[in-house]
């Protein structure tokens, strides 16, 4: 895998060779935090939060993989699956070599929470973080 120009926004992270379905992918690490400390950062531009247990979650920005800085789509071709605290994504199906990496993250609940610029993604369905324009003020999961 590796960083390239994403037609979803700015950059991305793209397959360099055919990927299987059912194949892991590229693990998200990060620092492992408690609720304190994630509803902390909620209100920062650049969440990279997986929620891994009902009060635990991995922040990707410190620490990360890279996987991080995996944009989001309505049309998804892998999946975060979360075995003991570690979050290894899973292709749903087969992804070509030079194809974006693509989870559908953009939900509240126990998917990732990953905000990007809100007015380029007319598909989005995340929600701005509390304080930005056009966004509420929402508890964390």
């Amino acid at each position: 895998m590796k960083a390239g120009r994403s037609k979803i926004h700015r950059r991305g992270i793209l397959a360099t060779e055919e990927i299987p379905a059912q194949r892991r992918v590229i693990e998200y690490t990060g620092e492992h935090i408690g609720l304190r400390e994630a509803y902390r950062k909620r209100v920062k531009a650049h969440l990279y939060r997986i929620r891994t247990g009902k009060r635990r979650y991995v922040d990707g920005a410190i620490g990360g993989s890279g996987a991080e800085c995996i944009n989001h789509s309505r049309e998804p071709n892998r999946v975060a699956r979360v075995r003991k605290r570690r979050v290894m994504p899973v292709s749903l199906r087969r992804i070509e070599a030079g194809e974006e990496l693509l989870p559908d993250d953009g939900v509240t609940g126990d998917a990732p929470l990953i905000p990007r610029r809100w007015d380029r993604c007319r598909h989005c369905r995340a929600l701005p973080p509390a304080g930005r324009e056009g966004g509420r003020p929402d508890k964390l999961p």
